[in-house]
């Protein structure tokens, strides 16, 4: 990979328009792929999941519809500070950082 092309790179633009370009670019079908990943997962309240290259958060946020943990992980800091606030306002947590 050259040098000067680094995820952090690529993705860090994308922050806003992530979710809305994605389910654009897929006609709506990341939506079912996301849905039947979680369904495999069988969240439970309490389990603790690890979401490597988490982005924005939509599967965490999918996955913490069944009130478990989850933690997770990227290497765009703006899509994780995107992931977090999208996580806190649903919620309603509302604390700095």
């Amino acid at each position: 990979m050259p040098t000067d092309v680094r995820p952090e790179r690529l993705f860090a633009p994308l922050g806003p328009t992530y979710e809305r370009t994605g389910a654009l670019l897929s006609l709506g079908l990341e939506r079912g792929w996301r849905r039947r990943l979680v369904e495999r997962a069988a969240p439970r309240e309490g389990d603790l999941y690890l979401d490597v290259a988490t982005g924005t958060g939509l599967v965490a946020r999918n996955l913490r519809r069944s009130r478990c943990r989850v933690v997770g992980l990227s290497t765009s800091r703006p899509a994780c500070r995107a992931a977090r606030a999208k996580l806190r306002a649903r919620d309603g947590v509302h604390r700095p950082g």
